[in-house]
């Protein structure tokens, strides 16, 4: 019996915060919505296929790593597609949103409530003063010790808490790919 050949994709393209931000200022979270979502149907964004096939031959991520989103209107955005290292949402309202790694943020005084952190890694992070009413906390999880703080008991008991393992605690292993450009934020066309 033969076993299949796993095929690497052709090229991956890494969106930084520059061009988060850049879409943010033009667009809004709506406009942000609407685009991860055309291509999300698509199939570009990592890990919207199924990474026990060939991947995609185009593939784009998003890695936002010590973004600024203090004291802004990002009610209902989607940064499920989106991973989060340090992000900075102090005072901001996140009504309705839905976020699925957000490790050692900062969500001091946010407005977080009917959000969803459906398997979310929110390990390390601050929800001091946080707004969480009806919060959706399904099987969100931390990492043993990387506890997050300012959450009441209720919510801590709920919350999974994991033991890293090895995959975990390297580098994302993922397909390996033909080409790869690292933060193409450039590409973003900042005129009209």
């Amino acid at each position: 019996m033969n076993k299949p050949i796993k095929i690497p994709c052709g090229v991956t393209v890494r969106f930084g915060n520059e061009m988060f931000f850049a879409m943010l200022e033009k667009y809004g979270p709506s406009g942000w919505n609407a685009w991860i979502d055309a291509i999300n149907k698509q199939n570009l964004v990592y890990p919207s296929y199924d990474i026990r096939f060939n991947g995609p031959a185009f593939q784009i991520e998003f890695i936002l790593t010590d973004i600024d989103l203090s004291n802004r209107e990002l009610d209902n955005i989607d940064l499920t597609q989106v991973y989060i290292a340090k992000g900075y949402f102090r005072e901001s309202s996140l009504y309705k949103s839905k976020i699925l790694i957000a490790k050692n943020c900062d969500f001091i005084g946010a407005d977080l409530r009917a959000s969803f952190f459906n398997s979310a890694d929110i390990s390390g992070s601050i929800f001091i003063d946080a707004m969480i009413d009806n919060v959706n906390w399904e099987r969100a999880f931390f990492y043993n010790g990387m506890k997050p703080i300012g959450l009441p008991e209720n919510v801590m008991a709920r919350l999974q808490q994991l033991e890293p393992d090895d995959a975990e605690m390297s580098e994302t292993k993922q397909i390996p790919c033909l080409a790869e450009i690292q933060d193409a934020s450039y590409w973003v066309h900042q005129g009209d």
